[in-house]
């Protein structure tokens, strides 16, 4: 997780600066322009990602093996497995800013406190029913892209809920 969250977590706190000085801009402008601001991002994040995304999840053994050598061929199948899951992280995680510029810092503890039960739930649920290191890896790689999912969604209707507050009052 660490050798691909490295670089994913580089660019996308560069993206998400970038986005919350944008954001706070436009929502004290145009709350329209937040709106189109943050699809926009994500609609280029997911471009930037996918093409990584679906190598990694289609030869992440492969690839291990010839940049870190036989011993990480396993690694690279837990990459293989989590290879959405980052590209839902690399998405939704810069966009998180929305909750602060929006002051909804409850929907972000909220969220957290989620993600955390989204992690340990389904580790702890691989280890009760007996299950190995792979199928945990996976299942909390599912637990997290639900996780990241929400997320994304819980800052798109944080907006569209803006939205409708500014258009009413």
């Amino acid at each position: 997780q660490r050798v691909l969250g490295i670089p994913l977590t580089l660019v996308g706190h560069s993206v998400s600066q970038v986005f919350l000085g944008r954001a706070a801009t436009e929502l004290r402008s145009d709350i329209h322009g937040l709106q189109k601001l943050f699809f926009a991002v994500a609609k280029r994040l997911a471009l930037l990602a996918v093409v990584p995304a679906v190598v990694l999840a289609a030869a992440g053994p492969v690839l291990f093996r010839f940049v870190f050598g036989e011993t990480w061929a396993e690694a690279g199948s837990y990459a293989q497995l989590m290879a959405i899951m980052f590209l839902a992280s690399f998405v939704a995680t810069p966009l998180s800013h929305t909750f602060n510029i929006l002051e909804r810092q409850d929907l972000s503890v909220a969220w957290n406190v989620g993600r955390l039960m989204l992690a340990a739930g389904a580790i702890y649920l691989t280890h009760r029913l007996g299950g190995n290191a792979m199928q945990a890896i996976a299942a909390y790689s599912l637990g997290m892209l639900v996780g990241y999912v929400s997320l994304f969604l819980l800052s798109a209707q944080a907006i569209r809920r803006r939205v409708r507050e500014r258009e009413v009052g």
